[in-house]
């Protein structure tokens, strides 16, 4: 296992923004380090002050990393609930970046889309020819144009908030994306209720390879910049205060991490894991999942934002 080591950030990873003028919101225990998370005054953008280097990305992301893990895709309730939250996509041509074990391609052509997928961490002979070039191991951050494409739906779930380069990246995908197309995503929200309260035990920030947050502003500046019509901004994710009585993570299973170091969480987190394991079901059925969801939006208490931008 190799050792704890981070790159300190000067400047905001999507306007580039000296970090020197951003704000501390919270900070939290990164393996051996206390790091701090800044706002930038400028575009929102929540960021982690110290970054992991690219060698401990590597190790997180080796071949046991959760979202390579190939499942069976007819229980695969959570692509279904992604696919209803992004509408009508029979006929139309998907990319899902950061596509992972490629479960929503695969659920998307069942749905009649011309799906695809790309991962820049795909793992070597994961998803073989039999899926007839469907998946690609590919980085927006290269600038390249896609043969496959332009796209109608550019997709990425779980994604943006571990981009060491998120202005990049966004603008590679943007090349790939037809006029009239939708760049579909969620993100941690960095204003929300369990980030705002509890910070330094808001288990999605923790986790290593979370880099970046957004704020209602970073979405708005985003869109200016590259003159998107924002379609969709809802709030939704884990409700506080449950966000902070998840199981640790510990960034999926990477052996580095201290959960010693984590501050200590009250007994009273007991109830609300308990209720969170009533809740999540709940949450997560394809049947009554959109629909919590939305009442939980209106509270604006969930933990992350979910966008629908157009091109």
């Amino acid at each position: 296992m190799i050792k704890s080591h981070f790159e300190q950030q000067h400047s905001c990873p999507l306007c580039n923004l000296a970090t020197a003028q951003a704000k501390s919101l919270f900070s939290l225990q990164q393996m051996d380090m206390c790091v701090n998370v800044l706002e930038c005054p400028v575009c929102g953008l929540a960021y982690k002050e110290y970054f992991p280097a690219a060698e401990l990305l590597a190790e997180i992301y080796g071949t046991g990393y959760v979202h390579h893990k190939i499942e069976d895709h007819s229980k695969d309730k959570q692509s279904v609930l992604r696919l209803n939250r992004m509408g009508k996509v029979s006929g139309l041509k998907l990319l899902d970046y950061g596509c992972g074990s490629g479960q929503l391609v695969m659920r998307a052509l069942a749905c009649g889309s011309d799906s695809y997928g790309a991962d820049p961490f795909l793992p070597d002979g994961l998803l073989d020819a039999k899926y007839n070039g469907r998946f690609l191991k590919y980085s927006a951050l290269s600038g390249d144009i896609l043969p496959n494409g332009p796209f109608d739906i550019i997709s990425m779930w779980a994604v943006l908030e571990h981009l060491e380069h998120p202005r990049h990246i966004l603008e590679g995908l943007l090349a790939n994306l037809a006029h009239g197309g939708k760049l579909i995503f969620n993100v941690p929200n960095a204003h929300s209720m369990i980030a705002r309260k509890k910070g330094a035990n808001w288990q999605i920030a923790l986790l290593i390879e979370h880099l970046v947050f957004f704020t209602k502003k970073t979405i708005h500046y985003i869109a200016k910049k590259y003159k998107l019509k924002v379609v969709t901004l809802k709030n939704c994710g884990t409700p506080y205060p449950l966000g902070a009585a998840l199981p640790s993570m510990s960034s999926y299973g990477f052996r580095g991490y201290d959960e010693s170091a984590v501050q200590q969480q009250p007994r009273s987190t007991a109830f609300l894991r308990r209720a969170l394991s009533v809740a999540m079901p709940l949450i997560q059925s394809p049947h009554a999942g959109n629909f919590l969801r939305d009442i939980l939006g209106v509270f604006g208490v969930g933990d992350h934002f979910f966008v629908i931008l157009e091109k």
